[in-house]
């Protein structure tokens, strides 16, 4: 018996309990809900993640890929996206567009910083309600007006200190904006299988993600 116990059952348990603890702690997977053309992801992959990738030691850089949970969607499915400005990068509104870009494209754009834990950040009519969205997450009592006014507390504020640092991700496609490092789940390294109608794709076992 206990041979038998020492040959088959301790190492399936042993097995077993490793691989629990590498799910738990180092590696997870989530599925994409749609497709990823410049990562190569399709609709219905399985994606793993290192979940040890980012940590206040190891921040994101700019060009990483990270999954995310998006913290004002939180309904929301798990995100993917690159990581394109880091805590002190200067963004620009494009009034015209009304979209925010990494670069400016003339004299009517207007620069938006993305926040660094604890240095103080002035507040524009531009940037006022991206900053009051974060702030939220933060602290409470924050409210926005028409006008581009903060107010915390019920004083108005012209400048804020975020105690979190923020990372602006997007995707060719999507932009979702400023994002806190305690959001971000990890990096993905490899498409793992794929579904269509129920169906396993093999042509999709264990892909690079690009």
């Amino acid at each position: 018996m206990k041979t038998v116990f020492r040959v088959y059952i301790l190492p399936v348990v042993v097995a077993a309990t490793l691989l629990l603890l590498v799910r738990s702690f180092v590696l997870t997977q989530y599925a994409s809900d749609g497709a990823l053309i410049e990562w190569g992801i399709h609709p219905g992959d399985r994606i793993l993640v290192n979940k040890l990738a980012y940590s206040n030691a190891r921040p994101p850089k700019l060009g990483d890929k990270i999954v995310f949970e998006h913290p004002l969607m939180p309904d929301h499915p798990v995100c993917f996206a690159a990581c394109t400005a880091l805590p002190g990068d200067t963004l620009w509104y494009q009034p015209a567009s009304g979209k925010i870009a990494p670069t400016a494209t003339g004299p009517a754009d207007h620069p938006i910083v993305v926040p660094s834990k604890g240095k103080d950040m002035q507040v524009t009519p531009y940037n006022a309600r991206i900053y009051w969205h974060l702030l939220r997450l933060e602290r409470a009592f924050v409210t926005y007006r028409e006008n581009g006014e903060l107010l915390i507390d019920g004083r108005k504020v012209k400048t804020v200190a975020f105690l979190n640092d923020y990372y602006w991700l997007a995707t060719n496609a999507t932009t979702y904006g400023m994002i806190p490092l305690r959001s971000m789940l990890g990096a993905p390294f490899c498409v793992s299988y794929g579904m269509k109608d129920g169906t396993l794709r093999l042509d999709r076992l264990f892909l690079t993600i690009e």
